[in-house]
């Protein structure tokens, strides 16, 4: 189910990071930093909110297809986090704040649509890392529109179940809210 993720996610051609990290949609605010870049361990401790569990798990099968397994997420609440996400009450119903520098990830969200578009864009920054290292920058996103929809006409062109659910996988990855079949 994932084949079609993971081909798309690796044929990605890294871009220069100078202006913008390659992210799609762009976010409403990026900054780079220059500086030293943030190098990802073989093992990524995530301390995560038990709500968001079952997400952080679906975001841990995604990194390790992308990486080919080179880079696992692994929830412990015991050690220091290499991903920090925290619930921020404060941001819009589907705003995110990435934050990735060399000490740490932090990942800050309201809801769980929240969530899934920064570990959307998480997900993007991994796909273009060179040599497993991320650039060091400040994201603050909120969807510029009231919704994205992807139709499908199953009327005229017929799907298979597993490519409709390799679509629905690559439509959370470009952050699309609804999908709607004719």
């Amino acid at each position: 189910m994932k084949s079609l993720l993971v081909w798309f996610l690796l044929s990605i051609q890294t871009v220069a990071l100078a202006t913008s990290p390659p992210v799609v949609p762009l976010p409403a605010s990026t900054q780079v930093r220059s500086g030293a870049d943030t190098e990802l361990p073989e093992r990524l401790v995530v301390s995560v909110p038990d709500e968001w569990t079952s997400h952080v798990e679906f975001l841990s099968e995604t990194v390790q297809a992308l990486t080919l397994g080179k880079h696992r997420i692994a929830i412990d609440d015991q050690r220091a986090p290499t991903l920090l996400i925290k619930k921020v009450d404060q941001l819009e119903n589907r705003a995110y704040t990435l934050d990735v520098s060399p000490e740490q990830i932090r990942l800050n969200a309201s809801s769980l649509k929240g969530l899934a578009h920064g570990t959307a864009t998480l997900v993007q920054l991994i796909g273009s890392a060179e040599d497993g290292r991320l650039p060091s920058l400040q994201i603050e996103d909120a969807p510029g529109t009231p919704y994205r929809n992807f139709m499908i006409d199953m009327g005229r062109n017929p799907h298979s179940i597993e490519l409709l659910k390799e679509t629905i996988d690559l439509l959370w990855y470009y952050k699309v809210y609804s999908v709607q079949m004719h």
